[in-house]
């Protein structure tokens, strides 16, 4: 009984870190959306100022 309580804790183990690095893969996602809207927003104001020196 000892041995099924002790593997069931190494189990979790990386069941824990899987966990932690979904998190983390979530944050970094989150950040990537952010930073590729920065940019996307970025471009539209140099293509509308460039048109304006156009104009």
């Amino acid at each position: 009984m000892n041995e099924i309580k002790f593997l069931r804790q190494e189990n979790n183990k990386p069941i824990a870190k899987i966990t932690g690095l979904e998190v983390e893969n979530a944050n970094v996602r989150t950040n990537y959306y952010k930073t590729i809207n920065k940019v996307i927003n970025l471009k539209a104001e140099i293509n509308n100022k460039i048109e304006k020196l156009k104009n």
